[in-house]
């Protein structure tokens, strides 16, 4: 398998909640994800604007994706992960229909299956939303 990869098949997610469209890059700890977004994407508002909460989620599947791509090349199942909080994590743009979004996470540890990562998510230069997610993956899946 080489990257990009569809992120359909690295998410534990079906249809319509598979929120980003490919994985660019993996590393051990940072993954690169993009999303265009389109007329009728699940985390638009009425008006074609991305739901600032919708940053935090394209953050944790990104981070979903990075570790399904892990699982995947190793022949093992696609992990099973919950976002449980956001910290420091500021929306200081607005993304709209038509945009593209690269979201970049890095993994700043993990403990007994709860991992702590930072997103940063860009259209073009400028950055959209910054901060931090907290994850949970049972069983150390997040570990693996």
């Amino acid at each position: 398998m080489r990257l990009p990869q569809p992120a359909r098949i690295l998410l534990p997610h079906q249809p319509p909640m598979v929120c980003i469209d490919r994985l660019l890059e993996a590393g051990e700890d940072r993954g690169l994800c993009e999303v265009r977004l389109v007329e009728g994407h699940t985390l638009l508002d009425a008006k074609g604007r991305l739901e600032p909460c919708g940053f935090v989620e394209l953050a944790a599947q990104s981070v979903a994706a990075l570790k399904g791509w892990e699982r995947v090349r190793h022949g093992l199942p696609l992990p099973l992960g919950f976002l449980v909080g956001a910290q420091d994590f500021v929306c200081s743009g607005v993304a709209r229909v038509g945009d593209t979004l690269h979201i970049e996470t890095v993994s700043l540890g993990v403990f007994e299956g709860f991992g702590v990562v930072r997103a940063h998510i860009t259209c073009g230069e400028t950055v959209l939303a910054q901060g931090r997610i907290k994850l949970y993956a049972p069983n150390g899946a997040e570990e693996e």
